[in-house]
């Protein structure tokens, strides 16, 4: 089915090959495939016609972390604190990418104050991977 998708969309030709719209689907395509690298230039391409769009920037972020960057994906959510900070997904993104990082006690800091605005935050933490070494060291 991936590939078939990604036929269709890469025989779209001209200016329509860059419409939102099929950079949307193309990315959506990349990413439900985990091809991360793929989905990445066209996460860039959204947030820089959508910057005020959080979709658009955590999708980019999640881009960032997938590829193997969360050092970039945490730089990118350090800029945007003032643009998106009273976000419960904002900050459960920081504490996710700061325990990929391994800075547990700054993960703990930022889960606790996800979960501690939206309760719907704590199955998220318990259910996510990337969390597996705050969740040890509680």
């Amino acid at each position: 089915m991936f590939d078939e998708s990604i036929l269709e969309l890469e025989a779209i030709e001209g200016e329509d090959r860059w419409h939102s719209s099929v950079v949307e689907a193309r990315y959506n395509t990349y990413k439900d495939a985990e091809a991360w690298e793929l989905a990445m230039p066209m996460a860039e391409l959204m947030h820089e016609r959508k910057p005020t769009s959080f979709v658009w920037f955590m999708n980019l972020v999640d881009a960032k972390s997938e590829n193997g960057d969360p050092t970039g994906a945490l730089q990118l959510l350090k800029d945007a604190v003032i643009k998106f900070s009273e976000r419960t997904e904002f900050v459960y993104a920081l504490a996710r990418q700061h325990a990929l990082l391994g800075e547990i006690e700054d993960a703990k800091l930022f889960v606790k104050r996800a979960i501690k605005r939206d309760a719907s935050a704590k199955e998220q933490f318990l259910d996510d991977p990337a969390f597996d070494a705050v969740w040890d060291s509680f």
